[in-house]
């Protein structure tokens, strides 16, 4: 079965210098998403698996995408490491960034 890649929605924000960037992964277990700063760049891997099809179901329609992601944003200004922390809830990883 061919699954295609996918590229969740993201959407940036900003207030003064943090940065907030959120990530739509409906489906993602928090332990399949890595999360990376290097920079001024944040790069958002992960996998959406389905399960489903490992235990006896044979799929009829198959839209919704399972396979890797991958999101790499860059911001106009270099990340301050320690000041990154993220929350995931309801299929919402949060991610904020402060920057130097």
């Amino acid at each position: 079965m061919f699954y295609a890649t996918w590229k969740p929605p993201v959407d940036l924000f900003r207030a003064g210098t943090e940065w907030l960037v959120r990530l739509e992964l409906a489906g993602v277990s928090p332990s399949e998403i890595h999360v990376v700063v290097q920079q001024n760049v944040l790069l958002v891997t992960g996998r959406r698996r389905d399960l489903l099809l490992h235990h006896g179901y044979t799929c009829h329609t198959l839209e919704i995408n399972y396979t890797g992601f991958e999101r790499c944003i860059t911001l106009p200004a270099a990340i301050d490491a320690p000041s990154v922390r993220s929350e995931y809830q309801d299929g919402i990883l949060k991610i904020y960034l402060g920057t130097l």
